[in-house]
């Protein structure tokens, strides 16, 4: 694999000077006009799309995060189903590299199939219960069909799992054990390119994604008159969540 050549300390400090001084206009604009010319106003998203357009929404992309996971799963059994039949070694390793991809694609849309549920859940209960013509019983309904979506994908997902690796997940394990059974499935390479993306994930995560959150809030509150109290404590929580983890990192090499 071929290097990346690292950019010079000039063009580096140069890069980041840019980057400083146009966070600082864009701060030192936003804040004139709100200051002199009064421009912070209140929005009341009840206004600009209703409760239950947002609930549906929600359930229409739960539905076809779902139909997405059985659309890939339904590719990797198919894949490996026909490993059986193949004798050209290229062949067979191009179909355990399919059935291996469709497997991993139906796992993420099972996870991602989680913050859809999560927003529902938030506005369906904790704003729906403040209008007097909520309907409870509906609520609950559409709670329990989504909840018995997410739990049908994650038994087929698991249930894949088996067909993809030859063996079963183990049951009740916690994430230490599922980490150490994961990993001894792993290849060399696979583990390589695990370490490297977390590691780059953590990165971004304290260096860019979470100061740009944190800069999003200001500007949100600043411009708008939001309250972002809860969304800090949230963004907070994580950001302290992983700095800390990386204490672990720390005492396993250094020790």
């Amino acid at each position: 694999m071929k290097e990346k050549r690292m950019k010079s300390t000039r063009y580096r400090f140069w890069r980041n000077v840019v980057f400083i001084a146009a966070g600082g206009v864009v701060g030192f604009i936003a804040g004139s006009l709100v200051g002199y010319y009064d421009l912070a106003v209140e929005i009341d998203f009840s206004q600009l799309i209703s409760l239950k357009a947002v609930q549906d929404i929600m359930i229409v992309a739960i539905f076809l995060l779902f139909l997405g996971t059985l659309y890939y799963l339904h590719i990797s059994r198919e894949s490996m189903s026909r490993l059986e039949k193949m004798e050209d070694d290229e062949e067979i390793e191009s179909l355990e590299q399919a059935g291996n991809r469709a497997y991993a694609l139906a796992g993420i849309l099972t996870n991602l199939m989680q913050i859809p549920f999560m927003f529902y859940a938030a506005t369906g209960f904790a704003e729906g219960i403040r209008h007097t013509d909520f309907n409870i019983l509906l609520a609950f309904g559409k709670l329990f069909f989504l909840v018995l979506l997410i739990t049908v994908a994650s038994i087929l997902v698991r249930k894949g799992f088996k067909t993809v690796n030859g063996e079963e997940l183990p049951r009740y394990s916690n994430v230490r054990e599922t980490r150490d059974f994961l990993m001894d499935k792993m290849d060399e390479a696979e583990k390589q390119i695990n370490y490297e993306e977390n590691f780059e994930l953590v990165m971004k995560l304290v260096s860019f994604i979470f100061p740009s959150i944190y800069i999003g809030l200001i500007l949100l509150n600043l411009l708008f008159q939001l309250d972002t109290i809860l969304a800090w404590i949230a963004v907070s929580i994580i950001y302290l969540y992983v700095t800390v983890s990386q204490y672990k990192i720390v005492k396993r090499y250094y020790k």
